[in-house]
């Protein structure tokens, strides 16, 4: 079987002068992209045609090395903004990602981004760090094709306030930040950013819901959510998702009394009774709250949304059910939906589940949200009937193992297929839901805590994750003291098309898609990478590697890249993931990362996947 390879080249931002050619190209590609196809549509425009000339810090000797920014393919930009016109996705503005999860049903997939790089030729993977340092950064937006907007801070203990930044694609520079300023005290984890039609950025950060404008990073509007039974103090708003007519629902997290730790795993570290979470609804606009109803006291982080015959249903789950409410947009109320009530989705020895997602009549997701020694199980719940469920333990533990999935599952509702991630048994897999019914259709060794981004069209369906590196420890997990790899696959049969070299550790946080094919990673010290993958021939893409003067730390040589298919499994219950070594790929070699100087060794190197 031919063996595909990817190699990563990391251009410090800092190390070298850079030229942003931001409405031309070279190679191929036919210059600059057609005039903007923005307007009350909410269509962002290209970067401006004019080349922009960025001068870093450097020595003369060093600033005669030129280097492009990984910006993407600017002729494409058109070609997606076609794309993304034609997309129903209310009532997010009209971007690549307006939302973290792309929609309101939390599918991840990302059908107006593109892979620019081969299914079945030698792939390269260009890489870009950013020189400013975005602490603790966790949710990343765009909306115009040169706007990024990031949501960071208070994640964990020690970080910064929460902060809303935005930053040039361009050059990973900060363009403005908007400090948020909590009360002492106050409980903050990982929230969200969103920008809905109005075009502002909506972001949450302990009970609080602020809207800033894009173009400025000036507060317009801010609201405290009503928090329900919970303290003030011990609660924060997570995920947000949009209804149809425009109206912002977001779950709050609550924290037991007495617990003055923060960060998202809290529930982990502080024993004692949670108070029940609330679903506030509230204007996006003027972020007023419109009704709050409660639910479980350990309610998953994440909403999902879905419209059935006119009607807009959220779901969410609990410590054991998933449970369904009622919007009414005309009384402005929530409502339990007692008619849809399906039995627990536990197993003996699971644990919660994740956030769940929507695809087509089925409500998907995940158990295992806590370590246990019990497989994880894939749920789907009908919909159209509660009392139809169907499920897979799609990953089965071995001696000693524990079952670790967090993350939410990403959903393809055009292609039924359902991709899941145990981080305890380092295993991604894919799985089909047809007819009823569910069946593993491959498995890679892959260990990632991070949700899964779906980009592409149908017929070039491409899944981005991370993957950790074999060799780190539980104390380098907890403490994201770990480095790891961006991975592409192809969505269908698992098969590897590209690897970056290690980078900063992600921890949680979605490998995010940008415009050109770009997607960026938020690694967890603070640095922002633009990835890109090009395959043959890729004269466009040449990106000038910087004298070795240029470079602050020595050259490596590049990850080495595991062999390119993942093992199809045509049995629905079983998973024989095996693990082990991969081949370096002979005179492989990249320019690294301060944080990958050293390749890994053999016994250290990515997993294997599943062999054919």
């Amino acid at each position: 079987m031919a063996q595909v390879k990817g190699i990563g080249r990391v251009l410090p931002m800092a190390a070298v002068a850079l030229v942003v050619l931001s409405g031309c190209t070279t190679g191929s590609h036919p210059g600059p992209p057609t005039p903007s196809l923005g307007g009350p549509a909410g269509m962002p425009p290209p970067p401006s045609s004019t080349p922009k000339k960025v001068q870093a810090k450097a020595a003369p000797e060093e600033a005669a090395a030129f280097a492009r920014p990984v910006t993407g393919d600017i002729a494409r930009f058109p070609a997606q903004q076609q794309c993304l016109a034609q997309e129903q996705n209310a009532p997010w503005f009209r971007s690549m990602v307006a939302a973290e999860q792309h929609d309101s049903q939390r599918t991840h997939l990302f059908t107006c981004a593109d892979f620019l790089g081969s299914f079945n030729g030698r792939n390269e993977v260009f890489e870009y760090a950013s020189s400013d340092n975005y602490a603790a950064p966790y949710n990343l937006v765009t909306k115009g094709a040169d706007e990024l907007y990031l949501y960071g801070g208070g994640n964990a203990p020690g970080t910064s306030a929460p902060y809303v930044a935005r930053i040039d694609p361009s050059t990973l520079k900060q363009v403005w930040r908007t400090p948020l300023n909590k009360m002492p005290g106050q409980w903050t984890g990982p929230a969200s950013v969103v920008i809905p039609a109005n075009g502002d950025v909506i972001a949450t950060y302990g009970r609080q819901a602020v809207r800033i404008a894009a173009a400025t990073g000036q507060v317009v509007a801010e609201a405290s959510l009503p928090t329900g039974p919970g303290d003030p103090l011990n609660t924060y708003f997570d995920t947000t998702v949009g209804g149809p007519d425009g109206t912002l629902f977001s779950v709050s997290q609550t924290r037991p009394a007495g617990c003055r730790e923060q960060g998202m795993d809290v529930t982990l570290r502080c024993k004692g009774k949670r108070p029940n979470s609330v679903i506030v609804a509230y204007n996006p606009d003027t972020l007023q709250a419109l009704h709050a109803i409660a639910t479980a006291p350990t309610a998953a982080r994440g909403l999902a949304l879905s419209v059935i015959g006119g009607k807009t249903y959220l779901y969410v789950n609990g410590g054991s059910k998933t449970v369904r409410y009622l919007w009414d947009p005309v009384k402005k109320k929530l409502a339990v939906d007692t008619g849809w009530a399906p039995a627990s989705y536990l197993r003996p020895g699971q644990t919660i589940a994740s956030a769940p997602a929507v695809m087509n009549d089925w409500v998907v997701f995940q158990t295992n949200a806590v370590p246990t020694k019990t497989p994880m199980s894939v749920v789907a719940i009908a919909q159209s009937d509660a009392k139809k469920v169907v499920r897979i333990d799609p990953i089965p533990l071995r001696p000693g193992q524990e079952s670790y999935a967090s993350a939410a599952p990403a959903v393809d509702p055009q292609t039924n297929m359902v991709y899941a991630a145990d981080a305890g048994t380092g295993t991604l897999t894919g799985i089909s839901l047809q007819k009823d019914a569910m069946r593993k259709v491959w498995g890679a060794s892959q260990r990632t805590m991070a949700g899964i981004a779906l980009v592409g069209p149908k017929d070039r369906r491409v899944l981005v994750g991370t993957a950790v590196r074999p060799n780190a420890n539980a104390q380098q997990l907890r403490n994201l003291t770990y480095t790891e790899q961006v991975v592409w696959r192809a969505a269908g049969n698992g098969k590897e098309l590209a690897r970056s070299d290690l980078l900063d550790p992600t921890g949680q946080r979605v490998v995010t898609p940008g415009w050109g094919g770009v997607m960026y990673g938020l690694g967890a010290k603070g640095r922002i990478y633009a990835l890109q993958v090009a395959g043959p021939p890729s004269a466009s893409l040449v990106v000038p590697t910087p004298p070795a003067s240029a470079v602050p730390r020595p050259a490596g040589s590049a990850a080495p890249v595991p062999d390119g298919s993942a093992k199809p499994d045509p049995e629905a219950t079983s998973a024989s993931d095996s693990e082990g070594p991969s081949t370096p790929e002979p005179g492989a070699s990249a320019v690294v990362t301060p944080a990958a100087t050293e390749a890994p060794s053999p016994a250290e190197s990515p997993e294997e996947d599943d062999a054919q």
